[in-house]
């Protein structure tokens, strides 16, 4: 099926076909080709199959002149598929295909046109691209992955979160944060262990107005730091009557093992014993777990009665 009888893209229905649409069209209808007639072919590893489908990709852009990283789909030249906010390529699958790939070769050059086609119109782009971007290290952040972190998807929000952990930039960090309450954000500045990141995740976790969701992350964050400032102000947490935020700040403790945390955990499981409160067998669990991993034998989970040593 060639380019010009292939069904439309919906980016592209209804417009005349100009050459580079046309072109365009028919390196993804190579592309396609091509890749069905090898499917039976790549068995084996899967980087094996990887390798043969970016292979199969640039051989189809470049059939028609295109490069992913001279030229893009834009003959006249300029930064491959971006050019003045502008999308050389019309196909919006061929897009994504090219972001994909291009963070498969690993190529230095291809951070700016993937940090471009984080806006692009079409999510599906936005993702793979944001994706494409967490497989480089130590690259400046760019204002388009900090827009990113706010998409309408939040797979885009996941992957640009990723990537700004990538950058080993204090500039990322900063962006993190005033992305809260994004949940992505919130986790990612846990693994990110930097001490710039405590003060805002405490503030965060301290704030009664906050969406329990929120706060019930940022608890699961400060487990993840590794940072001991977190201790004092999750043991504060755990007085509270909120099943989320016990849960997570009980987790947080024993990931943290911080001998403090004892005697406030043993007082919150028997709090939660005591009245009708909703989930407090499941809350008295998590305190049990976090005990365990204190190195405390003498509990007992739920309401077996039955000793955990």
């Amino acid at each position: 099926m060639t380019g010009l009888n292939r069904k439309r893209s919906p980016e592209t229905a209804g417009r005349p076909l100009s050459y580079r649409t046309r072109d365009c069209e028919r390196c993804f209808d190579v592309f396609k080709a091509r890749n069905q007639e090898q499917a039976a072919a790549s068995e084996g590893s899967e980087l094996g199959r990887l390798g043969q489908r970016l292979r199969l990709l640039q051989l189809s852009l470049r059939l028609n002149g295109c490069d992913l990283l001279q030229q893009g789909c834009d003959r006249r030249g300029g930064p491959p598929f971006v050019v003045e906010n502008r999308l050389p390529c019309p196909v919006a699958e061929l897009r994504q295909k090219a972001a994909e790939a291009l963070g498969l070769l690993g190529d230095r050059r291809a951070i700016l046109t993937l940090s471009g086609l984080l806006q692009d119109p079409d999510y599906r782009v936005r993702e793979s691209a944001a994706f494409a971007l967490t497989r480089f290290a130590d690259f400046p952040v760019s204002p388009e992955l900090v827009t990113a972190l706010r998409d309408t998807d939040t797979t885009v929000q996941l992957h640009a979160s990723r990537a700004l952990l990538q950058c080993h930039d204090p500039k990322a960090i900063d962006a993190l944060i005033a992305a809260m309450p994004n949940p992505n954000a919130i986790y990612t500045l846990g693994e990110s262990h930097d001490s710039r990141a405590i003060p805002a995740l405490i503030k965060l976790l301290q704030n009664p107005a906050n969406q329990t969701s929120a706060r019930a992350a940022a608890a699961a964050s400060l487990g993840t730091s590794g940072d001991l400032r977190a201790v004092e102000p999750l043991i504060a947490s755990l007085a509270e009557d909120n099943a989320a935020i016990a849960q997570q700040a009980s987790l947080a403790l024993g990931a943290l093992k911080d001998k403090r945390a004892i005697a406030p955990l043993r007082q919150a499981q028997a709090r939660w014993s005591g009245g009708q409160r909703e989930n407090a067998d499941s809350v008295r669990n998590f305190f049990v777990q976090a005990l365990l991993e204190l190195g405390v034998t003498d509990v007992v989970q739920g309401a077996t009665g039955i000793p955990v040593h």
